[in-house]
C-alpha cells in the first residue's frame, strides 16, 4: 500500500473508533435534505406542511417564536390541521451515500419539546421512532430507548418506540410538561451496523367529541415544533460496515472482447464476485465466477476478458456473495460496440452448441448472399439477405449438425468474400 493510502485508512480507522457528532450548523433553511460525514438527512411533510421556513437550524434555543428549541439542533414546525394523518417524517441514513451498510455504532440524540396544550386542547404531540439495521432488517423496539423527561407516555407498535407528550390519553386528566428533552437511544444488534432511523412526528390522532379534529377553523389545531439535537455515534466496534468496498468497475472494448477491471478498497467475509452479461437491463447471464482475495484491508484489483461479448454496445453488473450467501449488486457498466468496416463483422458464440448469430453490417441498400459448409467443403446451408444500410443479427441453429469445424461464407453484390470458422461442439 502506498504510503498516503496507508495514512488516509489509518486516520478513517481512527474516526470510527473514536466516534463522531453530526450537527446541524451547515442546514439550509427549508431544505428537504441535508449531508454532513457518513450522516444524510431526509425530511417529507404532509399537508398542510411547514411553517417558519423550517426545516431549519437555530443557533440559540428557540425555535420561532417558541422559547424550547435545542441550541444548535433542527427545528420542525408543522400546521396539522384538521388532518387526521398529517406528519413530518426525518429520515437519517448513515451509508455514506450509499458506500456503506451504515455505522457499527450506538446511535444517540435529543428531542425537545414533545408535549401538548391541556387548557386549549388545540394539539398533543406524538414521535414514533423505528430504525433499520446494515441487513435491511428493524431493529427491535427493545433497543430503540427514549429516556428523561417528564410526563410522557411511552409505548411501542411493532417495531416503532413511541411518545406521547402526556402522561394519559383522557383530556381534562392530563398533565404536560414543555421544554424538556427525551434522549433516544438506537443500538444495533451485535456485529450489524444502524442503516437508518425515522421519525416521524405528528398530533394525537385519536377522535374523541372534545379531540381538536372535531373543532372549525383553520387555528386548529396551532403550529407545533420540535427539535432534534446533534446526532452522536459511539463505536460498538462489533462489525464492520461493508463486506466489499468498491472504488471502481469498468468496461472497456478491446478489438471484439472487452476488458473488465474493478477495485475494491476493503474486503471482510468476501467469498466470490460473480460477473454478468445483459442485453435489456432485465435477463442478466453469468459469465464468470472469480474468488475473493480474503479479507483485506488495502486496494485490490480483478480483472477478466468476455470473449463472447456482443459486438453492439455490452453492459455489465459486478455482483458481490459474502461467505454467508449474501449478495451485494453495483450498477451496471457499458462498453462501446465494436466498429469495423467488415460486411461480415463476427459470429458468436464461437464454440456453439445450438444458435450461432452472424452480424452483418451494410454501407448501403444490396443482397448479401449467406453459405454454410460443412468439413468436406459441402454447402449444408444458403441464404440470402436483402439489407438496406445498418447492422442486422441474423442467426443459424446448427442443434442438428454434429460436431466438427464449419465455414460461413458471406458473398456481396460487388463479389467481396468473406469467411468465418465455426466449432460445433456436442
Amino acid at each position: 500500500m502506498k504510503p498516503l493510502l496507508l495514512l488516509l485508512f489509518v486516520c478513517q480507522l481512527a474516526s470510527t473508533l473514536m466516534g463522531q457528532t453530526f450537527s446541524w450548523s451547515g442546514y439550509t433553511t427549508g431544505s428537504m435534505s441535508y449531508t454532513t460525514g457518513a450522516m444524510s438527512a431526509t425530511v417529507t411533510s404532509s399537508a398542510p406542511g411547514f411553517q417558519n421556513s423550517t426545516p431549519r437550524h437555530y443557533a440559540a434555543a428557540t425555535v420561532g417564536s417558541g422559547q424550547c428549541g435545542i441550541a444548535g439542533g433542527l427545528a420542525l414546525e408543522h400546521f396539522f390541521g384538521n388532518i387526521t394523518s398529517a406528519h413530518a417524517t426525518l429520515t437519517l441514513n448513515f451509508t455514506s451515500g450509499g458506500t456503506t451498510s451504515g455505522l457499527c455504532s450506538v446511535i444517540t440524540f435529543p428531542i425537545r419539546d414533545i408535549n401538548s396544550d391541556e387548557s386549549v386542547q388545540t394539539f398533543a404531540d406524538w414521535v414514533e421512532i423505528s430504525a433499520i439495521d446494515g441487513n435491511n432488517a428493524a431493529i427491535p423496539v427493545a433497543s430503540i430507548t427514549a429516556t428523561g423527561g417528564s410526563n410522557k407516555v411511552v409505548t411501542t407498535s411493532g417495531s416503532t418506540r413511541i411518545i406521547k407528550g402526556y402522561n394519559s390519553s383522557a383530556y381534562g386528566s392530563r398533565s404536560t410538561t414543555a421544554c424538556d428533552n427525551m434522549n433516544i437511544t438506537v443500538t444495533p444488534p451485535t456485529g450489524v451496523a444502524v442503516k437508518s432511523i425515522t421519525i416521524k412526528y405528528h398530533p394525537d390522532y385519536t377522535a374523541s367529541p372534545s379531540n381538536y379534529y372535531n373543532f372549525s377553523g383553520p387555528l386548529r389545531p396551532a403550529y407545533q415544533y420540535i427539535s432534534i439535537g446533534s446526532v452522536t455515534a459511539t463505536p460498538t466496534g462489533s462489525c464492520v460496515p461493508l463486506p466489499v468496498g468498491l472504488s471502481s468497475f469498468s468496461a472497456k472494448r478491446v478489438e471484439r472482447e472487452v476488458a473488465l477491471n474493478w477495485v475494491t478498497e476493503t474486503e471482510v467475509n468476501n467469498d466470490y464476485f460473480l460477473v454478468q452479461r445483459t442485453n435489456d437491463g432485465e435477463h442478466y447471464e453469468d459469465i464468470a465466477t472469480i474468488d475473493a482475495k480474503g479479507s483485506l484491508y488495502a486496494p485490490t484489483q480483478y480483472a477478466i476478458s468476455d470473449e463472447n461479448s456482443a459486438l453492439t454496445t455490452s453492459y455489465y453488473r459486478l455482483v458481490q456473495v459474502d461467505n454467508d450467501g449474501t449478495r451485494t449488486y453495483f450498477d451496471l457498466v457499458s462498453a462501446s460496440p465494436f466498429e469495423t468496416s467488415e460486411l461480415l463483422q463476427d459470429v458468436y458464440p464461437n464454440p456453439t452448441k445450438q444458435i450461432i448469430t452472424y452480424p452483418l453490417m451494410s454501407e448501403q441498400r444490396q443482397t448479401i448472399s449467406i453459405y454454410l459448409l460443412d468439413n468436406l467443403g459441402r454447402t449444408i446451408e444458403t441464404r440470402e439477405h436483402q439489407l438496406e444500410k445498418g447492422t442486422y443479427f441474423p442467426y443459424i441453429d446448427m442443434s442438428a449438425y454434429k460436431a466438427g469445424t464449419y465455414q460461413l461464407i458471406a458473398i456481396s453484390e460487388t463479389g467481396e468474400k468473406m469467411v468465418k470458422m465455426i466449432q460445433k461442439i456436442d
